[in-house]
């Protein structure tokens, strides 16, 4: 009777969700690496896109903080694939929703405090935001509302530039 229960439960839909999720978020892990390194880079190109108006202090300051998020994100996704076997994949999901929204505040920071006064510059800074938010959906795909967990953030204030010549 034991075992007729126990396959009961793992065949019953909460479990069947359970290991779509935990396939989900491990997909998500490791798809991640790749667009979070080759993100540093983009976020330096648009430190040299703001510099022109803005302190080389500021633009620091930003390029530690997304290093120190993209960082953490990696650490999570890393810890989550290596240890998913013994993690509560709901509770991960939310940590890793956590990082991602963090992440898409950070990348809102330059269309928000950083804006360059050169509407040129305005121009290539939106289109550039707006690419790396495009690009963001190849990784984050797998795991719903990931996307938008980090897009909401990171676009809320894209408007300032795309409408602040008018």
């Amino acid at each position: 009777m034991g075992a007729t229960q126990t396959a009961q439960e793992t065949s019953s839909p909460a479990a069947f969700e359970t290991r779509v999720l935990e396939s989900q978020l491990a997909l998500l892990c490791r798809l991640s690496p790749a667009a979070l390194r080759s993100g540093f880079f983009a976020g330096a190109l648009i430190a040299w896109i703001v510099s022109s108006d803005n302190s080389l202090e500021a633009l620091l300051a930003w390029l530690a903080l997304l290093l120190a998020v993209t960082a953490g994100r990696l650490w999570l996704q890393g810890h989550y694939i290596r240890h998913a076997a013994q993690l509560d994949v709901k509770r991960w999901t939310n940590i890793i929703l956590v990082g991602l929204a963090i992440n898409g505040f950070i990348w809102a920071v330059p269309c928000i405090w950083l804006v360059p006064v050169d509407p040129a510059r305005q121009t290539v800074l939106a289109i550039l935001s707006i690419g790396i938010a495009a690009t963001a959906i190849a990784s984050l795909a797998p795991v719903r509302h990931a996307y938008a967990t980090l897009l909401l953030p990171f676009m809320r204030k894209i408007d300032r530039i795309l409408f602040a010549a008018t």
